[in-house]
């Protein structure tokens, strides 16, 4: 009797036994320095993913977490085919969509099927205005102009982003831009969808908006991979969840088994906290000095005020900071963006500035560090009015990207250069920047050029430069951003201990930082 082979049913999406690494002839980048300090660097192999393999259904979600730098951006470079196209060097497997090999697709015809949402969105922006980028993908689609409506239209009104077409994508805040790249992408309709840390710089309502998102994609049987540290919104997203460290997976779960995880588990295992182990976050006798909201009265315009402001004790006390006024107007708002006078950060060292995206916290900072030529104003530091172009040397800044103030060729020259003017010998030097690179994870980073490091190391770089400057102010957008939990810790641990010399002023959204330093919150309110 003849038999009948039944053929098995194919996965939507496989990876197979999937290799990457650098070409080692890439590692002469390490030529220009010392033999003691160079041995380590050029005769090892930078392996980056180690025997991938995992498959998914049509309309299924893959949650990647780890610790920076474990090789998730990796892993979604050579799906999209960033890796070898632009990033290159030796990659071995098998990535199928479909039952049809992703590796051979050219280009155009990947970008067709996968879409990427970069974990900064300004590396993926082509215009200047919002509804041109919105439907730019579209365009190269050859979509018409009706259909390209009909798509956005329920996108917009579900990120309620009908206000921001005609704003330049330049006056964006970082939320906004990574709702802009969310929308675009989503727009184009593809089979599968990329996410590298997309919640970053997002607020809970951007969180929430995101989550609503996802979760028609998967009604539409949109395959998703996302790349996230911050777990908790993902909680009705995800169907399966890969933990990866060094390059390569050490343990999956389904998404049942991951959400129950409690806070000691998760602990153990170096990751960010779910939506069901939040509850655990609350420390006995925890208080948390929220100051009164601030209100904006106009839209575009912070405006924060407090009791009338004197000056004895609190305020002309060390480390205490005071706004006499402040007024900020770009050339093409109609509103002034930040209008205030006679508030106060006191009480205590670490102040924390939450609220909506696109309200003005980066705007108020910026213009606190002296670095807005626009905005007109002054402040009370220590007993002494100074006007805001004089605070810049009072204060050191870590942006919201970071990627504009890294400058050497190594992580060892970008610490060092804070330190040039400090009269330090060449021993302190290596001593001061030995001891923040252990406190930030970074010892085993020193001699790489800053650019080759993922998003959570070059943050931590950045703070760890900014901290070496030693300046009485430090102020902090959004530090946490592609962090992991143990990374976020080193950075709450380091921000508790310089805090008893300095002020420290932080805007974020990330709940389990603030958790972490129980500070005075500032809240921005509509």
């Amino acid at each position: 009797m003849k038999k009948h082979s039944r053929k098995l049913k194919q996965p939507y999406f496989t990876v197979e036994n999937l290799n990457f690494s650098y070409k080692p002839d890439q590692s002469d980048q390490f030529d220009w320095l010392e033999p003691t300090l160079r041995s380590d660097q050029t005769e090892v192999e930078d392996i980056c993913l180690s025997e991938i393999n995992f498959s998914l259904e049509r309309g299924e979600c893959l949650l990647l977490t780890g610790p920076s730098g474990c090789g998730k951006t990796t892993l979604l470079r050579t799906i999209n085919g960033i890796i070898p196209e632009f990033y290159s060097g030796q990659l071995d497997g098998e990535i199928n969509l479909n039952q049809k090999s992703v590796l051979t697709l050219k280009p155009e015809q990947r970008g067709c099927k996968i879409g990427s949402i970069f974990q900064n969105p300004r590396s993926q922006f082509f215009n200047i205005i919002v509804q041109d980028e919105l439907s730019f993908g579209c365009e190269n689609l050859n979509i018409s102009y009706q259909e390209i409506q009909t798509r956005l239209a329920p996108l917009i009104e579900q990120f309620q982003f009908e206000s921001y077409l005609e704003r330049r994508l330049f006056d964006l805040s970082g939320g906004e831009k990574q709702r802009v790249a969310c929308l675009s992408i989503a727009a184009m309709q593809p089979e599968l969808i990329l996410y590298d840390e997309p919640s970053s710089n997002l607020d809970k309502q951007g969180m929430e908006a995101l989550r609503d998102l996802m979760l028609n994609f998967k009604e539409l049987g949109i395959t998703q991979i996302v790349a996230e540290h911050r777990l908790a919104y993902l909680e009705d997203v995800s169907d399966k969840v890969m933990l990866m460290s060094q390059g390569k997976i050490i343990k999956r779960f389904t998404n049942q088994d991951f959400q129950a995880l409690n806070f000691t588990e998760l602990d153990k295992l170096g990751i960010r906290k779910t939506k069901k182990a939040y509850v655990n976050l609350i420390k006995p006798n925890m208080n948390l000095v929220k100051s009164k909201p601030v209100e904006i009265k106009q839209p575009n315009l912070l405006y924060l005020k407090n009791k009338p402001l004197n000056f004895p004790e609190k305020v002309l006390k060390q480390n205490a900071l005071a706004i006499k006024s402040l007024y900020l107007k770009y050339p093409r708002s109609k509103f002034p963006v930040l209008d205030f006078e006679n508030y106060n950060f006191v009480d205590q060292n670490i102040h924390v500035l939450t609220g909506s995206n696109g309200v003005g916290k980066t705007s108020l900072i910026h213009a606190l560090a002296g670095l807005e030529k626009r905005a007109k104003g002054e402040v009370v530091w220590q007993r002494e009015k100074i006007r805001l172009n004089k605070l810049n040397k009072l204060c050191g800044v870590v942006f919201q990207d970071i990627n504009h103030q890294l400058f050497s060729d190594s992580c060892f020259d970008e610490m060092a250069l804070s330190l040039e003017n400090q009269k330090f010998t060449r021993q302190e030097i290596e001593e001061l920047i030995k001891n923040m690179a252990d406190r930030l994870d970074l010892a085993d980073h020193l001699f790489e050029h800053p650019m080759n490091l993922s998003g959570g190391q070059k943050q931590r770089l950045a703070i760890a430069s900014t901290i070496l400057l030693n300046r009485p102010i430090l102020i902090l957008d959004e530090p946490t951003s592609g962090l992991d939990f143990k990374n976020m810790q080193s950075i709450a641990n380091l921000i508790k201990e310089i805090a008893k010399e300095k002020l420290i002023l932080i805007v974020t959204h990330d709940q389990e930082l603030i958790f972490e330093l129980e500070p005075i919150i500032h809240e921005c309110k509509n």
